[in-house]
């Protein structure tokens, strides 16, 4: 989990002591990029694979997409029966995933500053888009005009931003909030509003980019927010995180944000980036290096989980 907060000096004091046992530590960051707290530098490491693979039959399949942070790999699933089907290897910490109306999948890659697309079942990526900002996040896409929306965490003396890319391309706009010092996840409802979380301090903030309009603006909650989780539209309110375990929904009108329900994920310990489908609940846990599949929006006891992965970070589902 990203902590709320960690000053430069900290990270840097982390990263000296574990040098001697993890020796990639030092050279976690890119170059002139240091991260100020987030994900720990001794992630970084090779693919535990060297070639990406897919089953022949999975383009044909409903597949479940899981980016494995500490694996630099992005593990693929035929859905819902979760037997493994491919592995898109060469990544850089894979974080945040959103899938466009072409079930082409975008993966966000943290370390690399890239986003990179792939065709539903494909094995190479069929476009790459640079991030000017470093370390993306999360992603979504805007189904009313195909904009891909990407969160970047904060980095060094830099400044935490929103980049929309037009039709998932190009170079994008910057949106920034003074009020927000690090953004984290975002989501498109679908009238093509964003929806942004992320942190004031040490409070938790939500802000909208309302269909047409240049500026980001809050949005107040009349619930206490825990750290910034996911943030999606599940069909009828607006979904987002609050701290490991749990999430809530909301409906949101004239800038206020009213709490309509609360799903427990009971048994998980670090989820952040989840995924609704349909009566599902898709939850990477990080902390557990398990996939649970929850009752949605009910929550509670998890139905069935995937395991085997080491951190798992976000999830995504294309339809074949």
């Amino acid at each position: 989990m990203k902590p709320f907060a960690t000053s430069l000096t900290i990270a840097l004091a982390a990263c000296t002591a574990l040098v001697m046992l993890l020796p990639h530590c030092a050279d976690a960051a890119p170059s002139g990029l240091t991260p100020l707290g987030g994900r720990p530098t001794f992630w970084i490491g090779p693919s535990r694979h060297g070639t990406s693979w897919m089953a022949r039959t999975a383009m044909h399949n409903t597949l479940l997409y899981v980016s494995d942070a500490l694996s630099n790999d992005v593990n693929v699933y035929s859905y819902p029966q979760d037997q493994l089907v491919g592995i898109l290897t060469g990544f850089n910490s894979p974080d945040g995933l959103c899938v466009d109306a072409k079930n082409d999948v975008f993966i966000a890659n943290y370390r690399a500053a890239t986003i990179l697309e792939y065709a539903h079942g494909g094995t190479a990526p069929i476009a790459t888009l640079n991030d000017p900002s470093g370390f993306p996040e999360g992603c979504s896409i805007d189904y009313t005009t195909g904009n891909l929306a990407v969160t970047n965490y904060v980095v060094g003396s830099g400044k935490s931003n929103v980049l929309v890319y037009p039709a998932a391309s190009g170079t994008p706009t910057e949106y920034t909030d003074s009020n927000v010092w690090q953004f984290r996840y975002c989501g498109y409802d679908n009238q093509g509003n964003l929806f942004v979380d992320g942190l004031s301090g040490t409070t938790f903030a939500l802000d909208e980019l309302a269909s047409g309009s240049s500026t980001l603006a809050p949005i107040s909650l009349n619930q206490s927010m825990g750290n910034p989780g996911a943030v999606q539209w599940d069909g009828r309110f607006l979904a987002i995180g609050s701290g490991n375990n749990s999430l809530y929904r909301f409906s949101i009108s004239n800038s206020k944000g009213y709490v309509v329900g609360q799903v427990p994920l009971n048994g998980a310990q670090e989820v952040e980036q989840f995924r609704v489908q349909g009566n599902r609940l898709i939850a990477p846990d990080f902390g557990a290096g398990t996939v649970w599949i929850y009752p949605y929006p009910a929550g509670g006891g998890p139905l069935r989980s995937i395991t085997g992965l080491k951190r798992p970070s976000g999830a995504v589902v294309s339809k074949g």
